[in-house]
C-alpha cells in the first residue's frame, strides 16, 4: 500500500496527546488464493481512504521521538469485485500498529514498525472471506 496522510487535530487529555490524522490510499493490491487456501492467486488493486487514524505517543505528548501505538478505519475500493464476482468492490480495513518516530531534521521525521491490517466486505457481498495482513509501515512525515 502507498499512500499520503494528513495530520489535522492535536487533543490534549490530562498529560496524554492524540494526534488524529486521514489518508488517501493512492495504490492498493491484494493477492490471494481463488480457494480461499492455496493454488493459483488472484490479484486486485484500488485505491481508499482512512479518514480517521488515532495515534497515541507512548512518552504522553507528541514529542518528535517516541514510541506510539495508533489505530485506522478505512475503506478500499478495488477495480473488480474483491474476492471474486460475488463480493464487492468497496471494501472496509482496519488496522493497528506499533512502532517509533525518529526526527530526522528541524521539520521532519521518520516513522518505522508494525501495523496488523484485516480487510473485508463486512458482509455485504455473497462471500465475505477477510484477509489479515501483517505490515511492515515506513512513513516519512514532513511538518510546516
Amino acid at each position: 500500500m502507498l499512500g499520503i496522510g494528513i495530520r489535522h487535530s492535536n487533543f490534549e487529555i490530562s498529560d496524554q496527546s492524540l494526534l488524529i490524522t486521514s489518508e488517501i490510499t493512492l495504490f492498493g493490491r491484494t493477492s490471494y488464493p481463488v480457494n480461499g487456501v492455496d493454488g493459483p492467486k488472484v490479484q486486485r488493486s484500488g485505491i481508499g481512504l482512512v479518514p480517521l487514524r488515532v495515534t497515541v505517543p507512548f512518552t504522553g505528548r507528541s514529542e518528535f521521538n517516541y514510541p506510539f501505538f495508533d489505530t485506522g478505519f478505512g475503506f478500499l475500493l478495488f477495480e473488480k469485485q474483491f474476492p471474486n464476482n460475488k463480493g464487492t468492490l468497496l471494501n472496509v480495513t482496519i488496522d493497528a500498529s506499533i512502532g517509533y518516530n525518529f526526527r530526522i531534521s528541524d521539520n521532519s521525521s521518520l516513522a518505522i514498525g508494525y501495523r496488523f491490517h484485516h480487510l473485508s466486505n463486512a458482509g455485504t457481498g455473497n462471500v465475505n472471506p477477510g484477509i489479515d495482513s501483517n505490515m511492515f509501515v515506513f512513513s516519512l512525515r514532513s511538518f510546516m
